[in-house]
């Protein structure tokens, strides 16, 4: 079974469970682009499906891990769209083809390749490997309006894609809007969708530097704790529900520092130990191996060396990208607060550098996303659904994501400011 990149396969796929699953893509001779593939039951959970872009290998069968895709975008419910994404990353692609090749002086796509291969370029993720990019080379030559020799023209080459990548864009408004906050719809599409690389046209996303700067952050705590104290056991075998035994748990919970001491019956009794030990296995640092838990080679690293920016853009990625923030509150219609999130900090940068309070944002976030209330009256009553979203944007946005992550201080539990760890991490281009 060969393991493919993000780049190898564009997929789109539902985020059911958050938890690694194989993709099983079978023999690419029986499939074209648009076929859905069925995944393999995980634990009991149900199956879903993903849309393949393109697959291209030859005759043989392919695996991945959802959690090495770094690219995916959640457009399950509209391939067209997906279809749109798609080729307007391509033509993105191509032209960061040709500025890395003015960069350093030359033209030629292999000196491209080679040049990825051994330096760190912005555009990609740390850990999507750049060898993959030989696979993908003829793919991109195939956009409309570019021959296969595009990769080594001059500069009439290069203003050919932007006339490309301006006709996909034109086909949104252009028009900054006041419900999104002085974004065009066109930039609040490409925001969201932004969120699933490193830099794009409206942020771009920086590794914050000195260890200094995240460490005392809560997530970092609670996971360096984590791994230290299972780092010291060694191996930990599962209770029958596979879940932390509770002496464990216990521990893990009692460090989170709440001023309401609880005794735990099991894991599951508190979200915030339960949240801590999936978000660990899923970036990879904890692992679950016949019935027991113990600490990667990954996570060994992270105690004896000290955890890096890397490490925490990392932890970053995996708990905005991978884990699935509906799995611990069931709150039910707003599964769009994690796939918009990016949004959300767009709010804290316009307002956030002075203290402001949680209603002005949920208000600008229901303004630019109406649809979340049509969303929740299906299932609440329509006097509690301001409330309902208000608590879970607190919950989901304020609490786990900006506060856990250091991005935010919270005042009275009523008003947010934004850290300089913030400021650091995303700087805003418009």
């Amino acid at each position: 079974m060969k393991q493919l990149s993000a780049w190898e396969i564009y997929l789109s796929q539902k985020m059911d469970f958050p938890f690694d699953a194989e993709i099983i893509v079978g023999d690419d001779s029986q499939l074209k682009d648009g076929d859905r593939v069925v995944v393999e039951k995980i634990e009991g959970y149900d199956d879903f499906w993903g849309i393949i872009a393109f697959v291209k290998f030859g005759k043989k069968k392919y695996q991945t891990m959802l959690s090495d895709l770094e690219l995916i975008d959640v457009y399950s419910h509209n391939y067209k769209l997906f279809e749109e994404y798609i080729a307007w990353y391509e033509a993105v692609f191509v032209k960061a083809f040709y500025k890395l090749g003015r960069m350093h002086n030359s033209s030629n796509a292999n000196d491209y390749i080679s040049i990825m291969e051994t330096e760190e370029f912005s555009l990609f993720d740390e850990d999507i490997e750049p060898v993959a990019l030989r696979d993908v080379i003829e793919e991109l030559s195939e956009i409309e309006g570019l021959d296969g020799d595009a990769y080594e023209g001059d500069n009439d080459d290069v203003e050919e894609i932007d006339i490309i990548s301006e006709e996909i864009l034109t086909d949104d408004d252009l028009c900054a809007l006041e419900e999104f906050q002085g974004l065009s719809r066109t930039q609040l599409q490409f925001l969201c969708d932004e969120s699933l690389t490193v830099s794009g046209s409206i942020v771009e996303k920086n590794r914050p530097g000195k260890p200094e700067y995240f460490q005392n952050t809560p997530i970092i705590k609670w996971g360096m704790f984590f791994l230290e104290q299972l780092k010291k056991a060694g191996q930990l075998k599962a209770t029958a529900k596979g879940n932390l035994p509770l002496s464990f748990a216990q521990m893990v919970y009692d460090n989170f520092g709440y001023e309401r001491k609880r005794k735990l019956n099991s894991e599951e009794d508190s979200s915030s130990v339960n949240k801590l030990r999936h978000l660990l296995l899923m970036a990879g640092w904890i692992k679950f191996q016949k019935k027991k838990f113990s600490i990667t080679k990954k996570g060994e690293k992270i105690i004896t060396k000290g955890i890096t920016g890397n490490d925490y853009i990392h932890l970053l990625s995996t708990y905005t990208l991978k884990f699935n923030w509906d799995y611990l509150d069931w709150y039910q219609g707003v599964e769009i607060l994690q796939h918009t999130f990016m949004f959300s900090l767009y709010l804290l940068y316009k307002k956030g550098d002075k203290f402001v309070e949680i209603d002005e944002l949920v208000n600008d976030y229901t303004k630019a996303f109406p649809f979340i209330i049509d969303n929740l009256s299906k299932t609440y009553k329509t006097s509690d659904i301001y409330d309902i979203i208000r608590l879970v944007f607190q919950l989901r946005i304020i609490n786990n994501l900006c506060y856990n992550f250091g991005f935010v201080e919270i005042k009275d539990d009523n008003e947010v400011r934004t850290t300089e760890l913030f400021k650091k991490c995303y700087v805003w281009k418009v």
